[in-house]
């Protein structure tokens, strides 16, 4: 049972230190304030794509989704060339997307 305390008390002790590494301006966030949203999440995520997706699925043909990925991709390649020249526009006015400092209040 010692042992058992022991690892517990340095499990918490080591997220403790990592915990006090974050950054504060994220606390207000949605799903920042804690890990087990994101643990949620991400439990959610797995029972619906093994589990429950394949039970759901079981008897239904799949669906055609061809005509719907075309429009979906082309308009995909559309926004990523408009991002890109606006960037590439940026650039010419001179403007930094480089990795800047940040200020962290201790």
């Amino acid at each position: 049972m010692d042992a058992l305390r022991d690892l517990y008390t340095g499990l918490s002790a080591k997220y403790d230190a990592l915990w006090e590494l974050r950054d504060p301006r994220m606390e207000g966030l949605p799903l920042m304030g804690s890990p087990w949203p994101t643990v949620g999440l991400c439990l959610s995520y797995v029972f619906i794509v093994k589990i429950w997706g394949p039970h759901y699925m079981r008897d239904r043909k799949p669906m055609d989704i061809r005509s719907f990925l075309i429009v979906y991709n082309a308009f995909q390649v559309a926004l990523s060339t408009f991002i890109f020249v606006n960037v590439k526009r940026s650039e010419s006015e001179s403007l930094d997307f480089t990795l800047q400092s940040i200020s962290l209040i201790l």
